[in-house]
């Protein structure tokens, strides 16, 4: 491709997709790696959460009528 050996089908469309990276601004340049640090601490995500549901996992439970229910499956211990 341009001149240039590819070794595989996937180093090309790897190839194609860090010169748009780049192009878009999302990449310093080719092969130097991200303008920013990945593992910076993204705001929000320390926030305190309420137990999780023993059925789905998902962190929405929420005090109906007197009984923890979860609002993503339903589940409740009281019915």
């Amino acid at each position: 491709m341009d001149g240039k050996y590819v070794p595989s089908i996937l180093a090309a469309i790897g190839g194609v997709l860090e010169r748009h990276m780049v192009e878009i601004g999302f990449l310093a340049g080719e092969g130097l790696g991200l303008k920013t640090d990945p593992t910076a601490q993204v705001v929000g995500l320390d926030a305190p959460r309420g137990p999780s549901c023993p059925a789905c996992g998902s962190f929405d439970m929420r005090m109906i009528e007197g009984c923890m229910t979860c609002a993503a499956c339903g589940h409740s211990k009281c019915s």
